[in-house]
C-alpha cells in the first residue's frame, strides 16, 4: 500500500501552488498557476513566461489553461474541443492543430521544436517540460 502511495504520487501531475508575498505575509493563491517558467494568473487571465508577459487571444488562453489544468496528461482532441470550443463546435477538423501552433508560436523558444506542449502522435497533446 506505502509503495503503491509513493509510485501514485511520483506519477500523479505535478502543478506548482503560488505563493503571493503581501507584506511579511505569504499567501497561496488559488487563481495563480505555474508550470515550470510559464505562469497564468488566472483572476487577470494573463501569462507570463520567464517574467515576459505573453498576449494570447482568448482561444490560446483557454487552450494553454486547460493544459495548465491537467500537466503531463495527454488530452485527446475530444477533450480539447469540448473544452475550449464547446460541443457544439461544428467548425474545421484541423482547428485544434491551428491554435496549438499559434500557442507554440508565443510561449515556445522554438516553435518548431516544441518542448512544452508536445504532440502524442494518434492520441493527442500534453504540456511537457
Amino acid at each position: 500500500m506505502q509503495q503503491d502511495m509513493q509510485q501514485d504520487s511520483q506519477e500523479r501531475p505535478q502543478l506548482k501552488l503560488v505563493f503571493m508575498e503581501n507584506g511579511d505575509n505569504v499567501v497561496e493563491s488559488p487563481s495563480m498557476l505555474a508550470f515550470g517558467d510559464l505562469h497564468i494568473n488566472t483572476a487577470k487571465r494573463e501569462v507570463t513566461r520567464a517574467g515576459r508577459q505573453i498576449d494570447l487571444t482568448t482561444t490560446e488562453y483557454n487552450l494553454l489553461e486547460l493544459f495548465m489544468r491537467h500537466p503531463r496528461q495527454i488530452l485527446d482532441r475530444q477533450t480539447i474541443l469540448n473544452r475550449v470550443w464547446g460541443y457544439d463546435f461544428l467548425g474545421e477538423t484541423n482547428i485544434i492543430e491551428v491554435y496549438v501552433r499559434y500557442l507554440r508560436e508565443k510561449i515556445e523558444d522554438s516553435p518548431s521544436s516544441p518542448r512544452l506542449i508536445l504532440t502524442v502522435r494518434g492520441m493527442g497533446y500534453v504540456l511537457k517540460g
